[in-house]
């Protein structure tokens, strides 16, 4: 049983997640075909534009990398972790989705931000496809009610 079903933007692939979120399974759809191309947590998987990657965030893991894995050999590279990101940074949703800095930034400035401060290689394909799973999430949380507090 799975908890989340993600298409591939070309459509030949589906990337599964259980319920138990403890592993990702890809199903081609041509074939009908899976396999299991990572087993570790994983967390809200999003595809690359060229559908050659699934990233992930590794939620259990204690600086809580994302990670990303290559769809035609299963090749695992880390991609970040969250250790050395500020809390005023990121708008932290607890996920993948945490890596979008600056919304009105274009995705080649928030990649060189990144580098330049963190030393973190990001594909402007990643900070497309994370602000775009995300922006409308963000729209309710900016224009949500303040607490009396603030």
């Amino acid at each position: 049983m799975f908890s989340l079903l993600v298409f591939s933007p070309d459509g030949r692939y589906i990337v599964a997640m259980p319920l138990n979120q403890s592993k990702l399974v890809l199903h081609e759809t041509a074939t009908h075909t899976r396999r299991t191309p990572i087993a570790r947590s994983a967390h809200e998987p999003v595809w690359s534009n060229d559908c050659h990657w699934i990233y992930f965030h590794d939620f259990l893991a204690e600086d809580q990398p994302v990670y990303r894995v290559s769809v035609p050999d299963g090749k695992l590279e880390r991609v970040a972790g969250l250790q050395s990101v500020q809390p005023f940074d990121v708008l932290d949703f607890g996920s993948v989705k945490s890596f979008v800095y600056v919304w009105s930034a274009a995705a080649d400035e928030i990649q060189s931000h990144l580098e330049e401060m963190y030393q973190v290689e990001v594909s402007p394909a990643l900070i497309s496809n994370v602000t775009e799973a995300v922006i409308e999430e963000v729209k309710a949380w900016q224009s949500r009610p303040l607490d009396a507090v603030y």
